[in-house]
């Protein structure tokens, strides 16, 4: 499932052209989104079912999704020697910044279904239920506070 396409990282990069003869061509743009939607599933597979779904959480994955292609695209085509492109530079940093905070669940996609939590990955019970998926750790208090 394309999070993201041509058209939308265009949005970002006005002025820019993509086609067969460009230096970064269709071709590569969309192999330029193929890569970035493969780097946002296998950060967010353990939390959330992939392909992401849900209209919410594709918005944001769509941003994340079109902010670190079009920085790619810039870094391929506006060498600046040892510098990185300011533009450039602030899209990897909202992308890094954002599959940071959705890893680490202090921002959660709302309506995207949800394969496990922080919580449920730290306590393993080892036992299955009747369908054969792992069960739930529940806890009971003994003291009352």
């Amino acid at each position: 499932m394309a999070y993201a396409v041509a058209a939308d990282v265009a949005k970002l990069l006005p002025g820019m052209t993509f086609s067969d003869t460009t230096k970064v061509t269709t071709a590569d743009l969309t192999e330029i989104l193929s890569q970035v939607e493969a780097m946002v599933d296998a950060a967010l597979q353990n939390i959330y079912t992939v392909p992401i779904t849900g209209s919410a959480a594709l918005k944001v994955v769509k941003m994340l999704v079109t902010h670190k292609a079009a920085a790619m695209v810039i870094e391929r085509t506006d060498q600046q020697g040892d510098k990185v492109h300011p533009k450039a530079a602030a899209w990897n940093k909202t992308f890094t910044d954002w599959l940071d905070l959705l890893e680490k669940e202090t921002v959660r996609l709302t309506d995207a279904p949800i394969v496990n939590t922080q919580a449920e990955r730290c306590i393993s019970t080892g036992a299955l239920d009747s369908d054969g998926n792992e069960r739930l750790p529940s806890f009971t208090m003994d003291q009352v506070f």
